[in-house]
C-alpha cells in the first residue's frame, strides 16, 4: 500500500528544507521532503553563502530581508548551531547612475525597516578601512548583510522542520510522478543504496529540486526554461591583516567592476560575475554530481581579481587556497520560480535559484503560503513559473541566461530592454516600424515599439533620471493620438473570447469593476478571496452573451490556469484562448 502525505517536498537544498520547515510551521507537518543524495549535496554545499537583502525588486527585498531576520533566529529554533556572521556590507560606486540605483533601494529598505545609508569615500574609509577609494564617489551600506554557512542552514531547517512533524527521506531519487483522477499525484522513488522502489500519495508536490528542477518537470512532459552557469570563487590562505583585526571585515561589493570579495576565516572570498560567462550541460546533467565541482578557469576571472587586489591591497599577497568552480541554475531573467505550475493542479515550483541561500528563507515562507492559503503575503509576480512561455527555448534560455550572469551587478534601469537571444516574435509591420526609428520592448517573446527615436535620440541609453530624452519623443506620440489620431501595432497581448448564456453572471463575480455595456470597453481587475490583483482584463462587450477580454502578454499561461479554473464551477460559459497568427 501506497504512503500517503499532505505535501512531497523533491530536493533537498536549502530551498526545499525552508519549504518543509515552513509547511510544518504553519501547520502542515504531514509533508516528506525526498532528496537523491545527501542534503545540501546539489548547489547548496559550495555556495559562498553570502546573505544580502539589496534588491531592485520590491518583492525580492521583502523576502530576502525575511530571510535575514529568520536566520537569526533560526539555530535557536532549531537548536542546531549555524554560523552566521552579520557584518554589514559597502556597495561601492563609481558612477551617478550608480549612486542613483543605490537613493532608490534605499529608499525602498527603509520603508521595509532596514536602514541601508548612502555614504561618501569618506565614510566608506570608516566602514571598510582596508579599501582604497580611487575613481570612487560613495557607497552603500546594508547593515544586515553577512555570510552563514550553506550546509548548516539547510540542516537546521531540516532539523526544525523534524521537530515539527516533518519527514526528510535521505538517497531518494524520485523517476516518476503521474497525477490520479482525484487529483493527488503520485510520486515514485528510487533508493540509492538498495534499489528499492516506493509510491508516495501526495496531495500537492512542491519542486525545489534547484539545477535538476527541468528534469523533474521532465517527467511530466513539459519544459522548464533554466540553464546551469559555471561561477567561480577564490578562496585564499590567511591574510595579517584580516588575522590582526578584531571584528570581522564588512563585505564588499564593487558591482561597477562585477565582483564580491568577503572574509572568510583569516583570509577572503573573492568571487566575480566575469563577462565571459559560461553555460554547462547543454547536453544533460550527469546522473550524479553531487558534492563534485568543474576543473577552475581562472583566466577567466584576470582582470576581475587584479581589480580586487588594486581596491585592497592586503588581497596581493594572499595565496589561493582552492578554488570553487560549481553549478548556479539561472533563468532568462535570473529570477527563481516560485509558484503554480502551468496547467497542473496542486503542483508548484520553487527552484532555480541563483541566490539561494539569501532567498531561501523568504521562499519557504512564501512557498507555504502559496499551498495552504493559495497565495503568498507578498507580491512576487516576477517570480511566477508562467512567465516564459512556448518562446522560451532552450538557445533563447542560454542566451539571455548568459546575459544576465554578465550583467548580475549592472544597475536595474527603468525600462532598459537588453538584446540577447531578440526578436522572436514579430508582427508584418516590424521592419517598416524599425527603419522609421521603432525602439522596442519584448513583452511575452513579442517585439513591441515602445516608442519612436527623434533627431539625437537614437543612442539614448537607459538611466535613473527622470528628464530621459526619449520622453519629448514620447510627448510627441502622446499629443498626436489625443488631438489627431495614432495607429498603434500592439503584438503579443493575451485574449480570450467569452461566450455563453451565463458569461455575464460568471464575469461579473469574477472582476471587481461594473462590466461595460454592450459595445462599449471598460478596463477591470480579477481579485482573489483577499482584495489582492490576480490579473487585469480590458473587458469588450461585444454582444449580449459574448467578452473579449485583453490581458498582459506576459500572462498567457497566467491567466489561461486562472480562467481554467474558474471555469471549474460555470457551466454555461465557455472560454476561448485567442493566439495572434502572424
Amino acid at each position: 500500500m501506497a504512503e500517503h502525505v499532505r505535501v512531497a517536498v523533491i530536493g533537498g537544498g536549502a530551498v526545499g528544507c525552508s519549504v518543509l520547515y515552513h509547511l510544518a510551521r504553519l501547520g502542515w507537518a504531514d509533508a516528506l521532503l525526498l532528496e537523491q543524495d545527501e542534503l545540501t549535496s546539489g548547489s547548496t554545499w559550495h555556495a559562498a553563502g553570502n546573505c544580502p537583502t539589496f534588491s531592485g525588486s520590491w518583492g525580492i527585498l521583502k523576502l530576502q530581508a525575511y530571510s535575514a531576520r529568520l536566520y537569526q533566529q533560526l539555530g535557536e529554533i532549531a537548536d542546531y548551531p549555524i554560523g552566521y556572521h552579520i557584518t554589514g556590507s559597502v556597495r561601492l560606486s563609481h558612477t551617478g547612475d550608480r549612486l542613483r540605483e543605490f537613493r532608490h533601494v534605499r529608499g525602498m529598505a527603509r520603508a521595509n525597516g532596514i536602514d541601508y545609508e548612502v555614504l561618501s569615500p569618506s565614510e566608506l574609509r570608516d566602514r571598510y578601512p582596508l579599501a582604497e577609494l580611487h575613481d570612487l564617489n560613495g557607497a552603500l551600506w546594508d547593515p544586515l548583510d553577512g555570510d552563514i554557512d550553506p550546509a548548516q542552514l539547510t540542516q537546521a531547517f531540516a532539523a526544525a522542520a523534524r521537530k515539527l512533524g516533518a519527514t526528510v527521506r535521505r538517497f531518494a531519487k524520485v523517476f516518476a510522478i503521474a497525477q490520479r483522477t482525484d487529483g493527488a499525484w503520485v510520486v515514485r522513488a528510487r533508493d540509492a543504496k538498495t534499489g528499492e522502489e516506493t509510491a508516495i500519495v501526495a496531495d500537492v508536490v512542491v519542486n525545489a529540486a534547484g539545477y535538476r528542477a527541468g528534469e523533474v518537470m521532465a517527467l511530466l512532459g513539459q519544459h522548464l526554461p533554466s540553464v546551469s552557469m559555471s561561477h567561480q570563487y577564490l578562496v585564499t590562505e590567511d591574510v595579517p591583516d584580516l588575522l590582526a583585526r578584531d571584528a570581522r571585515l564588512p563585505l564588499l561589493r564593487d558591482p561597477d567592476s562585477s565582483y564580491y570579495l568577503r572574509q572568510e576565516r583569516g583570509g577572503f572570498i573573492l568571487g566575480p560575475y566575469e563577462w565571459q560567462a559560461t553555460p554547462m550541460w547543454l547536453d544533460g546533467i550527469p546522473e550524479d554530481f553531487s558534492y563534485k565541482l568543474w576543473n577552475d578557469d581562472l583566466q577567466r576571472l584576470d582582470r576581475y581579481i587584479e581589480d580586487a587586489c588594486a581596491r585592497v591591497p592586503a588581497l596581493r599577497t594572499a595565496g589561493i587556497k582552492r578554488v570553487v568552480n560549481g553549478p548556479i541554475p539561472y533563468s532568462p531573467d535570473g529570477n527563481p520560480y516560485l509558484g503554480p505550475a502551468r496547467g497542473l493542479r496542486n503542483f508548484f515550483h520553487c527552484n532555480t535559484f541563483s541566490f539561494g541561500i539569501c532567498q531561501a528563507g523568504g521562499a519557504g515562507k512564501a512557498m507555504a503560503e502559496w499551498v495552504i492559503e493559495g497565495g503568498p503575503e507578498w507580491d512576487l509576480w516576477p517570480l511566477d513559473p508562467r512567465r516564459f512561455t512556448s518562446y522560451a527555448t532552450r538557445s533563447f534560455v542560454v542566451a539571455k541566461a548568459v546575459e544576465v550572469y554578465q550583467n548580475e551587478y549592472a544597475p536595474s534601469f527603468p525600462n532598459e530592454e537588453r538584446p540577447a537571444g531578440r526578436p522572436l516574435r514579430t508582427s508584418p509591420l516590424y521592419d517598416r516600424l524599425r527603419a522609421k526609428g521603432a525602439r522596442y520592448a519584448a513583452r511575452g517573446g513579442w517585439e513591441r515599439p515602445a516608442w519612436f527615436a527623434r533627431h539625437d535620440e537614437a543612442a539614448d541609453a537607459p538611466g535613473f533620471a527622470r528628464a530621459r530624452p526619449y520622453l519629448g519623443a514620447v510627448g510627441e506620440e502622446v499629443r498626436a493620438v489625443r488631438e489627431r489620431v495614432g495607429l498603434l501595432d500592439l503584438p503579443g497581448f493575451t485574449k480570450f473570447i467569452v461566450t455563453g448564456p451565463n458569461a455575464a453572471r460568471w464575469l461579473d463575480r469574477l472582476v471587481c469593476t461594473k462590466l461595460p455595456r454592450v459595445g462599449r470597453v471598460g478596463l477591470s481587475w480579477v481579485l482573489n478571496e483577499h482584495g489582492r490583483i490576480l490579473s487585469e482584463f480590458t473587458i469588450t462587450h461585444q454582444a449580449e452573451n459574448q467578452f473579449y477580454l485583453c490581458s498582459a502578454a506576459s500572462a498567457e499561461w497566467h491567466d489561461a490556469d486562472m480562467l481554467r479554473a474558474a471555469l471549474a464551477a460555470a457551466p454555461g460559459v465557455h472560454v476561448q484562448e485567442v493566439s495572434p497568427r502572424y
